[in-house]
């Protein structure tokens, strides 16, 4: 859930943007809400496999689309905020029991 934080910061204008992180932040956003929704769905129910493996998957996704616009959050100035929060993500799909 902490990486739901940098969709946020992802929207600050930067006339130096390379081309396509203009609206890096909002291109995230399906992974980030599918995320959030399967982190919601696990945790109500945390020994169901299914939503268990749905929110490793969609974590995954979610860390995925992330690292695809590192770049973009380094130009925008939150890099350290993006990659802290890809580590945070990826550590606990890692550690999920599914």
């Amino acid at each position: 859930m902490l990486g739901l934080i940098v969709i946020g910061y992802g929207c600050k204008k930067d006339d130096d943007d390379p081309v396509g992180c203009s609206n890096w932040a909002t291109e995230v956003s399906a992974e980030a809400n599918a995320f959030s929704d399967a982190g919601i769905a696990y945790y109500s129910d945390p020994t169901n496999t299914a939503k268990c493996q749905a929110y490793k998957t969609s974590g995954q996704a979610y860390v995925n689309a992330l690292n695809t616009h590192v770049d973009c959050a380094t130009v925008s100035g939150f890099q350290a905020e993006v990659q802290a929060a890809i580590n945070s993500i990826q550590v606990e799909m890692n550690t999920l029991p599914c």
